[in-house]
């Protein structure tokens, strides 16, 4: 918002130019996650057990909902919207990873995914040019569980 928009926003259609780079990118991420989510304890036990199994639960479920939040909304799915999704829940998760039970991770999955998916449309019609959906996923989702978590 500081620098403006990109030239041609909103006149010409910016679309992603390599699909396969962003699900990798995804995949990269998710897969990293479980060295900072369930490794950073430095040891193996029940308590990181639990942060990898909710870890991949809640992103799994948050890439799903997000795909079918996609196709009620539009009446397609893609692939990005399951990218998105992943983020939403690996970022959503991560203050609460080993401390919550497996439903309760289930539940993160399905609400930041709901949260994410709705403030990344909100953004999109105040035509605020964040080509990264960072503030409807990583901002929203980060700063809504986290709080609800007591990091903040």
């Amino acid at each position: 918002m500081f620098l403006g928009r990109r030239i041609g926003y909103g006149k010409a259609p910016f679309e992603p130019h390599s699909i396969p780079l962003i699900m990798l990118g995804a995949i990269l991420l998710w897969f990293g996650w479980f060295g900072f989510n369930p490794g950073s304890a430095g040891f193996a036990g029940f308590l990181e057990t639990q942060a990898f199994q909710n870890t991949n639960l809640a992103t799994a479920v948050a890439a799903i909902w997000w795909m079918f939040l996609a196709w009620a909304h539009t009446g397609k799915a893609s692939a990005i919207g399951a990218c998105n999704g992943a983020v939403a829940g690996l970022v959503a998760i991560t203050p609460a990873s080993g401390f919550i039970g497996t439903w309760a991770s289930i539940i993160v999955g399905f609400a930041c995914a709901t949260v994410c998916f709705y403030c990344v449309l909100i953004k999109n019609r105040a035509r605020i040019d964040d080509a990264l959906d960072t503030w409807g996923v990583h901002g929203m989702g980060g700063v809504r569980w986290c709080s609800l978590n007591g990091c903040i």
